[in-house]
């Protein structure tokens, strides 16, 4: 049997991996107030971005982000993101993300 197969199906493996992956939490970086409302961003189109989210404070309203992934990668993320001004948090989750080529 697969080390797939040992895992679970395909809903259960999913499940496992959003997860591992999921952030609880964030703290502000403005004021330190614990943010628990996240949007995640769908990274699966660029190489190197594990984890990409936001969350808007509920007590002095900035926005924070977290991402973990390679430098490049993150690089990339940023300049995605100064490119969508105007735009809210909420809404900017939601956006396709630009396919960055692996090379």
């Amino acid at each position: 049997m697969g080390e797939a197969k040992r895992r679970g199906d395909r809903g259960k493996r999913v499940e496992q991996a959003v997860e591992r992956d999921s952030i609880k939490s964030l703290a502000c970086n403005d004021c330190g107030t614990t943010i628990t409302a996240i949007e995640r961003y769908d990274t699966r189109r660029i190489p190197g971005l594990d984890v990409a989210c936001v969350g808007k404070c509920p007590k002095c309203s900035a926005l924070t982000y977290a991402v973990h992934g390679t430098a490049e990668a993150k690089e990339f993320f940023a300049q995605f993101l100064s490119e969508q001004k105007g735009i809210s948090p909420a809404d900017s989750a939601r956006l396709l993300l630009p396919r960055k080529s692996a090379g």
